[in-house]
């Protein structure tokens, strides 16, 4: 991955290179020179994706978006939730009617 591919996602999440540098224990012209290059070491991806709050996945993957994948994990949850609540019901239902 290219310094500016991950110079556009970092400007796609509204931060500025600035608050990610101190996030990461960079300097800002450090942090500006490492996205210089044209293959940006994993290891500084995954320090910036933990800055930002996002997978790594967020980097690599054009399609992934972070509203999308949270909104799935939230409609999973949902669903586990149903599903354990009608397990309850059910147990109550069986109780009552002994």
């Amino acid at each position: 991955m290219t310094g500016d591919q991950v110079r556009r996602k970092i400007k796609e999440r509204g931060v500025t290179y600035i608050s990610v540098a101190r996030a990461i224990g960079e300097s800002s012209q450090n942090f500006l020179s490492l996205l210089q290059s044209t293959d940006v070491r994993s290891g500084l991806i995954e320090r910036i994706s933990t800055a930002l709050g996002v997978p790594v996945a967020y980097f690599y993957d054009e399609t992934f978006s972070c509203d999308s994948t949270i909104n799935a994990l939230c409609d999973s949850a949902i669903k586990r939730e149903n599903e354990l609540l009608k397990q309850l019901l059910a147990e109550k239902d069986r109780e009552y009617s002994c």
